[in-house]
């Protein structure tokens, strides 16, 4: 009985007071959909801009309404009575597609079946009180929420203003506060979820001694074995035998948060890569923002001597086949300083901070992208291997160099700036010897 009460007086007290629940549950549920979501791409991207749109058609609104003093009929209010809560629905719809989480969208139904078509009635009540046959004539020319074309086109042109948007309600501070919802979605889920340390191989090494070495390094700067893309690379040597690479993310908290996400990927990158030639072993993500490797004894191919040139390229070729047909393209190999020669002789490639990722179905934009980074690792092969002389490419090199329009822009505009600067340089020349 107490509970059949219980619930009788909280549904009671929706029916009474839908305005106050309506924006607090609204609140909720997008707040817990942002760090419950399970993203898919390019779906996430679909109701991003779903939800992008929703955020500018309330901000349209509130810059027009002066709430009980003017009847708005002018701005979005000329095509649909209840713009705000036009806005609503395509943003809320946005932010269930984004989530990727299959219940939120019959949650979200029953949500906008209970508050909204007796908010919509209980508005337009209120407004026709207040401005009697104003409002009956735009009634009658306006649907609530299905957009036509205005009758007036003054109306449809009016004059927006932020001072009204910010003074009505706090719209761009709502609207700042669904972004950030939005961004929210995006990296907690993708990158900056919490994640357990999942170190493998490492039996005789424990963990929690190992993040404690990490974060004295990266405190005193100490043990600093280089720098790269990400933040600092790491030495660890111990008297057990244990050589290990440690990369961490390091700076400000904006690059710092920039580069543990570049970390998680090139993790992400490894696990594909498991057990692959030519690929540094990973043992894992540390307290998920510090990445384990395997020591590789080798040089940078700028400063190492090849013995066998033909035999060590066709070998990179066969290795970036293989990171191909596991779903990895490299996308940066033209910097030398990210392939090594172990031994005078062996390939090894290593920092996939920006290697694209292949996604499994249907992701047009992902694909193509993996495929522009599969042009980049040929051409880059084809570069590193001819030193750039690409005149000398044999007619079966020639197959693997393909300059994308990218590669021709980025070529372009460095040229571009070595000419300016060339210029720079001669007129300052001039300058001191007059």
């Amino acid at each position: 009985m107490t509970v059949a009460f219980g619930l009788q007086r909280f549904f009671g007290d929706i029916r009474y007071h839908r305005e106050r629940y309506r924006q607090f549950l609204g609140i909720a549920f997008i707040v817990l959909i942002s760090f419950a979501g399970q993203p898919q791409f390019p779906v996430y991207w679909i109701g991003a801009v779903m939800v992008v749109a929703g955020v500018a058609i309330r901000l349209w609104a509130s810059g027009h309404v002066k709430k009980d003093k003017v009847l708005a009929t002018d701005g979005p209010y000329a095509y649909v009575r209840h713009p705000l809560y036009v806005g609503n629905l395509i943003l809320l719809f946005g932010f269930s597609l984004a989530s990727g989480l299959w219940w939120s969208f019959p949650v979200l139904i029953v949500f906008l079946l209970t508050f909204y078509p007796p908010a919509i009635r209980q508005e337009d009540e209120t407004l026709h009180r207040l401005f009697k046959e104003q409002w009956e004539t735009w009634y009658k020319e306006t649907r609530a929420l299905i957009p036509g074309l205005p009758k007036n086109r003054n109306h449809a042109s009016g004059k927006w203003s932020f001072k009204q948007s910010i003074r009505q309600n706090g719209e761009p501070i709502i609207a700042l506060l669904l972004l950030s919802c939005l961004s929210v979605l995006y990296f907690w889920n993708v990158y900056l979820r919490p994640m357990a340390a999942t170190l493998r191989g490492l039996t005789d090494l424990a963990e929690s001694e190992l993040l404690q070495w990490v974060q004295e390094s990266v405190k005193t700067r100490s043990n600093i074995f280089g720098r790269g893309y990400q933040g600092h690379v790491f030495l660890f040597d111990d008297a057990k035998g244990h050589r290990l690479i440690i990369k961490a993310p390091t700076g400000s908290i904006l690059t710092r948060f920039v580069h543990r996400a570049m970390l998680r990927n090139e993790h992400k990158a490894y696990v594909k890569l498991a057990e692959l030639r030519g690929i540094p072993y990973c043992y894992g993500l540390l307290d998920g923002s510090y990445l384990v490797l395997k020591y590789v004894d080798g040089l940078p191919v700028r400063r190492a001597e090849i013995g066998d040139r033909n035999l060590f390229f066709d070998t990179l070729l066969e290795v970036i086949k293989d990171l191909h047909k596991a779903g990895i393209a490299h996308g940066d190999l033209k910097k030398k300083d990210n392939l090594l020669v172990v031994d005078g002789r062996i390939p090894c490639i290593i920092d996939f901070g920006v290697a694209i990722i292949k996604k499994s179905g249907f992701a047009p934009l992902n694909h193509f992208l993996y495929n522009l980074g599969k042009k980049f690792d040929f051409n880059a092969w084809a570069k590193l291997k001819y030193d750039g002389r690409f005149e000398n490419l044999s007619k079966e090199d020639e197959h693997y160099y393909n300059r994308t329009v990218v590669e021709k822009a980025s070529h372009w505009t460095k040229q571009q700036y070595l000419k300016i600067k060339k210029g720079l340089t001669s007129q300052k020349e001039k300058f001191w010897h007059y």
